[in-house]
């Protein structure tokens, strides 16, 4: 039997602590703990919504992290789809 509720935001905030900018990669430092993640919002039917915060304007690995941010929450019970979007 599959779960189909959708997952908790904690659960989609401690899978993104495994995410990490190419930049900081080597320091060990998540996208969570720069600041990088603005906001996570999910729905009952299991869409997520991750709001990201730059840290300058020109940041090369913005591809990066919006190509590892749906594949790491994917991997998580209940997620059915993620957008990532810069604010």
């Amino acid at each position: 039997m599959t779960d189909t509720r959708p997952p908790d935001r904690p659960a989609l905030i401690d899978a993104l602590r495994e995410v990490y900018d190419p930049c900081c990669a080597d320091r060990g430092i998540s996208i969570v703990d720069m600041g990088v993640v603005e906001d996570v919002r999910v729905d009952d039917d299991g869409r997520v919504e991750v709001d990201l915060v730059l840290t300058t304007g020109w940041c090369p690995f913005v591809t990066a992290m919006s190509d590892a941010i749906p594949e790491r929450l994917r991997a998580v019970a209940g997620v059915q789809d993620v957008h990532v979007q810069v604010v």
